[in-house]
Formats: C-alpha cells, structure tokens, sequence
C-alpha cells in the first residue's frame, strides 16, 4: 500500500538507526538495565539508615495509646553512586494492623518485612532492624461527660463578691478515645475564665475545653454562664453571755438573778467579708429589766446588739428568752 504524500509516519522520531528493528533493539536495552542493576545490587555495599518512620494503619475501631509514629533502622545495599542520594526520606515504611489477630489488654506484635517498605530503584533491603514493633492498643470508645470551671484570677473580683455558679452550653461534651482512659474520666475542665476587680455583674464568656492530647473533646468550645453575686454568709456563736441592762435610777435598788442559763446562741448573717472579721467579743446579747421595777419572777425576751460598722443580721437567737428573778435590795 502506498503512503499518502504529508503524512508522518508513527516512528519518525526514533532516530534511524534505531528505528530498523525497534522491538528487538528496546527489549536488548530492557534486559542490559535490568543486568547493570543486578550486577550493581550484588556488588554494592553494605549501609545502615536510622530514624525511619514507620506509618500504622489502625483498624478504625483500634487506637494506638503508646508511640504514634515508632521509627526504625534500615540495613540497604547498592552502589555507592545511588547510597550517596538517599537519606530517610528516600524510604516508606507502612504496615497494618489486623483486627484479627488483637487481643484487649494485650501487646501488639507487628512484624515488618521488606514487602512494607517503599525503596529507591537499586536499593535493596537486608533487614529492619527491629524487624518487630511492640504496640499498645486499646479499644476506640465514646461517652458524654459534663465541663468543670476553672477560673484566672480568681481572688481578684471585689471584696464581697463572688462566683455563685456558672452553667455550660451544652452542659456536656462528647469525649472520644482509648476506653482505658476514657473509664477515668468523669469531667473535662474550661480553659481559665478571667475574673477582674471591676467584675460585679454575671456575664457570659466562650472557653475552649481542656483535654489530654490522647482523647478528642466535641464541640472543643463552650459557652460558660458565670453568675457573680454579693456573697453573704450565716455563722452561729456558741456560748455567748448575756449581759444585763437597767436603769440608772434603779441600779442598787433591786437585785436581778437569771434563772435560765446566762449563754445563747447567736445565729448572725450578712456579707462574707464581715462575718470573717468578725470577733465573738462583738455580739452582746442582752436584757432590759429597766421596765421592771416590782419583784418576782418574770420571763423576759433576750435582744443582742452587733459591734460592727456594715450591717449583720441576727438571724436568731437560742433560747430567745430567759427567766428572772427580781428581789428588791434592802
């Protein structure tokens, strides 16, 4: 058949000399590359690569909980022409972990071979040293846990002022990782929330979640509701005194004997940094006889007066009454 006139032939780019007889020439070439390798394997020498990284294909239902990414040392040889370029990087190293063969609370034996590992062309692979990697595995395991507060600063909010509490939307986050660790968690902490001295009203604030680097935390951020309040605080004082009160134009004329015990209790609340300082010697539970001016016995109401300058309520006083005797002096 004749060619047309223009038309390229397929192999005009092979040089001529080549082009006579092609298949033949290519597969002598094919076999002469193949023959300068092996002859270069069998005489190249011997070198060692450390630090080879070996990446671990995990079962997605598996974790790994001790070295992520164990690396190893690689015995090679080949010419001294292609030892000279690689380095670690040249290789890659990756295995996988059968599912089957895993037993819980057990260590994991990976094997490796040279099948695993991805070489330069004319490098050959002698042994892997260690040839077996020790892995701890656990079981990949979820569950919800509630955020727990944790504050910057915290004693710099006005004196008397204090957190009361504080909520967390959502009130629990989604923890996932190895079921060994996961069975001690009971809580995640907040990320500080800041607290000032100008601080007196309740405010909102958006805080990352704390977690260990061996678990995942969703959603990682929460929206904390903290509630300052004026805090107050209730005490009660055992075993106080009570003092006796009369009138000064009556003071020698009668004698007033109490029949009851002489000490209450004073049960007394107001703001936390005043009950704090307060002294027992500041609450002075008293009765006023100045009304009474006849003898006999009497039952009589017991009041008490606080020694401070901000205001404390007594809450209660017990008993709240005490017996009297009133004898006149002769």
């Amino acid at each position: 058949m004749s060619q047309n006139v223009g038309e390229t032939p397929r192999l005009a780019w092979i040089p001529g000399f080549l082009r006579d007889d092609f298949l033949r020439k290519a597969t002598a070439l094919f076999f002469a590359g193949l023959f300068y390798f092996t002859v270069t394997s069998r005489l190249g020498i011997e070198e060692q690569v450390n630090s080879v990284p070996v990446d671990i294909d995990l079962p997605t239902t598996l974790l790994n909980i001790g070295e992520l990414s164990p690396k190893v040392s690689l015995i090679i040889k080949g010419s001294p022409g292609i030892l000279k370029q690689i380095n670690r990087a040249s290789f890659k190293i990756r295995a996988a972990v059968q599912l089957s063969d895993y037993l819980p609370g057990e260590v994991y034996t990976l094997r490796l071979s040279p099948n695993n590992i991805s070489a330069p062309l004319g490098v050959k692979i002698l042994r892997i040293e260690p040839r077996d990697l020790l892995l701890n595995l656990d079981r990949k395991a979820s569950k919800k846990v509630g955020v727990a507060a944790t504050f910057a600063n915290q004693d710099a909010l006005p004196e008397g002022y204090a957190v009361e509490q504080v909520g967390f939307q959502p009130s629990e986050v989604l923890v996932t990782g190895p079921e060994s660790i996961l069975n001690k968690i009971t809580s995640v902490k907040s990320a500080p929330i800041p607290l000032s001295s100008g601080l007196t009203d309740s405010f909102d604030y958006e805080t990352k979640i704390v977690k260990d680097p061996s678990i995942s935390v969703s959603p990682d951020k929460v929206n904390a509701q903290v509630k300052i309040v004026r805090q107050y605080k209730t005490v009660t004082i055992e075993n106080v005194a009570i003092k006796v009160l009369e009138a000064p134009d009556k003071v020698g004329r009668f004698k007033v004997e109490l029949l009851s015990s002489p000490h209450v209790a004073v049960t007394l609340s107001g703001l936390k940094s005043t009950i704090d300082l307060l002294k027992n010697d500041s609450v002075k539970p008293y009765i006023d006889t100045s009304l009474l001016d006849t003898e006999g016995t009497f039952l009589v109401n017991i009041a008490c007066w606080i020694s401070s300058a901000d205001r404390v309520t007594v809450k209660s006083i017990y008993p709240d009454k005490v017996q009297v005797k009133i004898t006149a002096v002769k």
